[in-house]
């Protein structure tokens, strides 16, 4: 169900030819996803949360932000990560650095690569004197994770 909902959202395109295959249709999108969710499917919730981020059909911020607590209660880290980023870029229409750095760090420490990242940024290139020496301790563990993942 998830996965037509995304095939449906970003329709799919022939990498040969170029080719449309399959349109874009956001109100099947929607429907797919909406079943991933009475499923209580994680990444179908995530998607459903992201969808209502991005959809200028069905954009709506706090249907966002519903979808988005569901999955992460459902134990789906990239749902962490992109809730973080929608506080973080003030897309559920307020900005919110302190709940994005704790979403932040809480996907980095469950290993999400992109969470960890955004929260060495958050301590780094911002106001460096609000940060705690454990902080930027942490910040230094994750920069050399993401080191090691690479060799």
């Amino acid at each position: 169900m998830t996965d037509m909902g995304y095939l449906y959202e970003k329709g799919v395109e022939s990498e040969e030819t170029g080719q449309v295959i399959l349109k874009t249709d956001s109100e099947r999108a929607h429907q797919y996803y909406l079943e991933a969710a009475r499923h209580n499917f994680p990444r179908g919730l995530n998607n459903l949360g992201s969808f209502y981020q991005l959809d200028p059909i069905y954009k709506n911020p706090t249907k966002s932000l519903e979808y988005f607590n569901q999955a992460i209660e459902a134990g789906y880290v990239k749902a962490m990560f992109n809730l973080g980023l929608c506080y973080s870029k003030g897309f559920l229409k307020t900005t919110d650095r302190d709940k994005a750095k704790k979403l932040f760090k809480r996907a980095a420490e469950l290993g999400d690569h992109y969470s960890k990242l955004f929260y060495v940024d958050m301590l780094l290139n911002g106001d460096t004197s609000n940060c705690s020496e454990d902080e930027l301790y942490e910040a230094n563990k994750f920069c050399r994770e993401m080191i090691a993942e690479e060799e």
